[in-house]
């Protein structure tokens, strides 16, 4: 007999369920009163390209829609982003970005590919200048674990990653502001008070905790069990277990800037917590996927009530 855990995990009516709690949790967060559709139209692509996601790179060896359930479930529980309309592009932002890159997975050539997936990062980087802080190792996970990196992805990716900051400066040209693009840019060399959690609300810190425990799961069950899966998903888990830890030691140094990294944090340990929940069996494995279901409703009503 299938326990709760792989019964809900694999069900065809996970997404839905989730999906209508979101839509029910978000109308009472706020929704119609504080006129936060943009949000939630970000919110809604992200998700569809966390289901494109595990679809196209079948992240998960069976049926199972765990990775967007549990980007929602994540969003859910992050209730305090949601006014953020920079916590939305970054999300949204970064799903597209992964979504793309993994396409490049052993071609050196696939110069649109890698355009269009920077050209995203890009986007990112308008609204978070320190997101360029990661190009370094995105580009060493672009030659190390999808095997694309060439002269040719390189420029690609320059090309891609400038390009909104030609189209930008432009206007801003035009309209005799350029000062402030200047200004902006020098904001990647500026850095907080390190690990300076004293400064968050309580419920960013909890949610900050919460989302750094359920990625130190995944990982951990993914290395435990990455023999069961291709050599290709294997790759795109090793650089998503990569870009967990440099996301996790950024968030860690620097968590007031929590509205932008928060999110790409989300998007990265969705896929590592969603192969936990999918593809473990065990009674350990069962009692955890409860204590995290009941932790996450109760961040919920918390969030609710406080935010």
């Amino acid at each position: 007999m299938k326990r709760i855990q792989n019964r809900l995990a694999e069900s065809r009516y996970a997404l839905p369920f989730v999906a209508v709690v979101a839509v029910a949790v978000y109308l009472a967060a706020g929704l119609f009163t504080h006129n936060l559709w943009a949000e939630f139209g970000m919110l809604i692509l992200a998700t569809y390209l966390m289901v494109l996601m595990n679809n196209h790179h079948a992240l998960i060896r069976i049926y199972s829609r765990m990775v967007s359930c549990a980007f929602l479930v994540f969003s859910m529980t992050s209730l305090f982003l949601f006014p953020h309309i920079q916590s939305g592009v970054a999300a949204l932002g970064f799903a597209i970005f992964y979504t793309l890159l993994f396409h490049s997975y052993q071609d050196k050539q696939a110069t649109g590919i890698v355009f269009y997936a920077f050209v995203c990062l890009g986007v990112v980087s308008m609204i978070w200048m320190r997101v360029l802080w990661l190009l370094p190792v995105l580009w060493i996970l672009l030659a190390t674990k999808m095997l694309a990196f060439s002269s040719r992805t390189l420029l690609a990716s320059l090309m891609g990653l400038t390009l909104p900051y030609w189209l930008v400066g432009c206007y801003l040209v035009y309209t005799h502001r350029l000062t402030e693009h200047t200004d902006y840019l020098l904001t990647i060399a500026s850095v907080d008070a390190l690990a300076d959690f004293a400064s968050l609300p309580l419920m960013v810190t909890l949610t900050i905790i919460f989302v750094l425990l359920m990625g130190v799961l995944g990982m951990c069950h993914y290395l435990h069990t990455s023999y069961n899966d291709r050599i290709s998903t294997r790759m795109i888990y090793e650089f998503l277990v990569i870009m967990q830890i440099v996301l996790s030691v950024f968030i860690v140094l620097q968590p007031q800037s929590y509205a932008a990294l928060l999110p790409l944090l989300i998007v990265n340990t969705s896929p590592l917590i969603a192969h936990f929940l999918a593809l473990s069996h065990t009674k350990t494995s069962n009692v955890t996927f409860l204590v995290i279901a009941a932790a996450s409703v109760a961040l919920i009503l918390c969030n609710l009530v406080l935010c």
